[in-house]
């Protein structure tokens, strides 16, 4: 037996079972749903007895082989989630009865949501059954889908001539096929859109798009589809399924908010729709490495002539109860260049205006590794001992782990670079020199060298407040993501180095960050600074606080034990808070503050 078809035996077993559960002639029902026709009536899956209709889909995702979820960004969506969505789209609908279609309808888990959530309206399930759409490219999960809203008329009390007039519009309303590239049922006059179409991030090679994909993408953008999600697609192909004033609602990875590869989405949603709401999970519904979001769209009834004048501001929810966070206006959004507010309101980020400042470009300018420099980096590097200091032209090399707050780690932890483990990894500068002087290696770090061998900062990426080594004299090497900051001339000392470091580590100005990189990182709470944002990072505007909040650093880098250094990292918040112009009595100083020595771990120091 091949897998098909060993999927659908164990699927139509599992309905079998469920069917029976529900008091259901499963022997008629065989004759309306083809996948009852697969399994033998005598089995029954263990635990099937306490299966859910909607468990039916879950089970279909589990019987997957792991490969061919990724590669289809396959995520069972939840019925909490499900829910939640479904009754924030049909609150959106001024109509009593809206046509509703999911462009990847998988186990049908948010059709069934609706179907209930109509029900409970008091509108008869014939009529419910009528206005539910679905697409999706498996042909099994349809299958799947049909015999879920098929049995959950049939629950409802439908039966004979009406539960087959049920399941023959599913069959008409609920079809196979690809949403990015064939018509959709009801397409162009839908009131709402709403599902989990499937993610496919296109720097994991087992995700991006083969030849059939890239047409799709080129069809519904109008361009190449470079490195946008297969997820945003399914939104910009939903805002043309819609009709004017209808609601698209589809989960989509945390990185729409923020990441630059999505941001002809975010500029399609905001030419054709409002952005009424951001919903983000709260929490790892679907997997350990996904974090998630759905954007509340209503697309907009007429294509102005002119820009509308109107603000339409959008709330920020997160969890199963969308308990509101943030109302944030479009202004806020164009300003930062994406949707990062959101993301950072969601886990408690102050939004802070910083507009007035100057930034770090004046005293600095800043500078990003790139692959092609770490690869050519590895045949350089050894390990040292740690207890000595590194020799002549054998700089520490310094990743984003070791880096902590105003001091590092190298040599007292490991570190992974290029799938190595190293407790104390150095770098052999001259014979790196040499090996980019020889004519037909290529690699974009040559000319680079001298400068990464200069005094400078070191800034961490993926931390929870920005993290910053100071190297007063050229003997760490910043691993590739680290960003290097080099002093103009004028102020490349060791006390402006300090300077600037207590600046870029100051609260308001590790909010300001937060903000501007919502939706980036690996994590909610990470910050993943590029060198042009970090840049453009405000300055303090107090002088004499920011000094003193600079000596409270050197502090910490010097400092005996951890305890002693946490102590004056708090300090040095409460100094460099302050050198923002944020009184302590201010509101938002109180709140910057309190949110930073949260993440800085050292919370407890507050009054």
């Amino acid at each position: 037996m091949n897998p098909e078809d060993e999927i659908r035996r164990t699927l139509s077993t599992a309905a079998r079972a469920l069917a029976a559960d529900h008091g259901l002639d499963v022997y008629a029902l065989a004759g309306l749903l083809p996948l009852l026709g697969h399994g033998d009536s005598q089995d029954r899956p263990e635990g099937a007895g306490a299966m859910t209709l909607s468990g039916l889909g879950e089970l279909h995702q589990s019987l997957l082989a792991d490969g061919h979820r990724r590669q289809r960004g396959v995520h069972y969506t939840p019925d909490a989630v499900a829910e939640t969505l479904v009754e924030r789209a049909l609150e959106g609908v001024d109509v009593e009865l809206p046509l509703i279609c999911d462009p990847s309808c998988g186990g049908g888990v948010f059709l069934l949501a609706a179907a209930r959530l109509l029900r409970g309206n008091g509108i008869d399930p014939i009529e419910i059954v009528s206005v539910l759409a679905g697409i999706d490219i498996d042909p099994i999960a349809v299958d799947v889908t049909r015999t879920v809203l098929t049995l959950w008329a049939a629950t409802e009390g439908i039966k004979g001539d009406d539960l087959e007039r049920v399941a023959a519009m599913l069959t008409e309303s609920i079809v196979v096929g690809d949403a990015l590239l064939e018509t959709w049922p009801r397409d162009t006059n839908l009131d709402v859109v709403i599902g989990n179409p499937p993610f496919g991030g296109q720097l994991a090679s087992n995700t991006v798009r083969d030849a059939a994909s890239k047409d799709a993408a080129r069809a519904v953008m109008g361009k190449p589809g470079g490195y946008t999600d297969t997820a945003g697609l399914f939104v910009i192909r939903a805002l043309d399924a819609v009709k004017p004033g209808g609601l698209v609602v589809l989960v989509q990875p945390a990185s729409l908010l923020g990441a630059r590869d999505a941001g002809t989405v975010r500029e399609r949603v905001i030419e054709r729709g409002d952005l009424e709401e951001l919903w983000l999970a709260g929490e790892q519904f679907f997997g350990a490495a996904v974090h998630v979001c759905a954007p509340v769209i209503r697309r907009k009834s007429i294509a102005p002539a002119e820009p509308d004048l109107v603000e339409t501001p959008t709330m920020v929810s997160i969890g199963i109860d969308r308990t509101i966070v943030a109302v944030i206006d479009s202004k806020r959004f164009d300003a930062i260049g994406s949707w990062g507010s959101a993301a950072a309101a969601s886990v408690g980020v102050p939004l802070l205006d910083l507009g007035g400042c100057e930034r770090l470009s004046k005293w600095a300018h800043t500078t990003a590794g790139f692959r092609d420099e770490f690869y050519s980096l590895v045949p350089f590097l050894s390990e040292c001992d740690p207890a000595e200091p590194p020799t002549v032209g054998h700089p520490r090399v310094i990743t984003s782990g070791l880096i902590e707050a105003a001091r590092h780690s190298w040599g007292l932890k490991s570190t992974r670079i290029a799938g190595t483990q190293f407790n104390a990894p150095v770098l052999d500068v001259e014979g790196l020199r040499t090996w980019c002087a020889v004519a037909g290696n290529k690699s974009r770090i040559g000319p680079l060298i001298d400068l990464r061998s200069s005094p400078k900062l070191l800034v961490a990426t993926q931390s929870r407040i920005v993290e910053v080594v100071v190297d007063n004299d050229g003997t760490h090497w910043p691993a590739v993501p680290v960003l290097s900051v080099h002093l103009h001339d004028e102020f490349d000392d060791d006390d402006h180095r300090w300077l600037v470091a207590a600046a870029l580590m100051a609260p308001p100005a590790c909010a300001w960050a937060a903000e501007r990189t919502g939706g980036t990182a690996l994590t909610p709470t990470a910050l993943k600074l590029s060198a042009r944002q970090l840049a453009d990072l405000p300055m303090p505007t107090r002088i004499d606080e920011w000094s003193v909040g600079a000596q409270h650093l050197r502090k910490v880098a010097t400092a005996a034990n951890a305890e002693e250094a946490r102590v004056q990292l708090f300090a040095a918040g409460q100094a460099l808070t302050a050198a923002h112009d944020l009184e302590p009595a201010d509101a938002d100083a109180d709140a910057v503050m309190r949110w930073w020595a949260a993440r800085a771990k050292c919370a407890d120091l507050l009054d």
